[in-house]
């Protein structure tokens, strides 16, 4: 991670799944990098590096992944709903009544 600038011609990097963590795709981010791990298979590590905020990842099993990547997607836009609602709501409750 250290030579990321040695790549200035690079769009995308690749690493192992298992080298990713959210500090190292933060710094790929901020290197003005996208990340895409190599090859994860199982279904709960493909979640764990989508929460990590990696762009994609790259599997064996693309219709498994697309599915995970699917959920994740659905359930951050609930989150961010619930969210707002909420927000809403704690506008609504500090309005001072007549």
């Amino acid at each position: 991670m250290d030579r990321i600038e040695e790549h200035s011609w690079a769009r995308m990097i690749n690493p192992s799944y298992k080298d990713v963590d959210a500090d190292y795709v933060s710094a790929v981010h901020e290197a003005g990098l996208e990340i895409m791990p190599y090859t994860i298979n199982d279904p709960e590590q493909m979640r764990r590096t989508l929460e990590a905020g990696v762009d994609g990842f790259i599997t064996d099993f693309p219709a498994v992944g697309r599915d995970v990547i699917d959920q994740f997607l659905a359930e951050r836009e609930r989150s961010t709903e619930d969210d707002q609602g909420q927000d809403e709501n704690d506008d609504d409750q500090g309005q001072d009544e007549d």
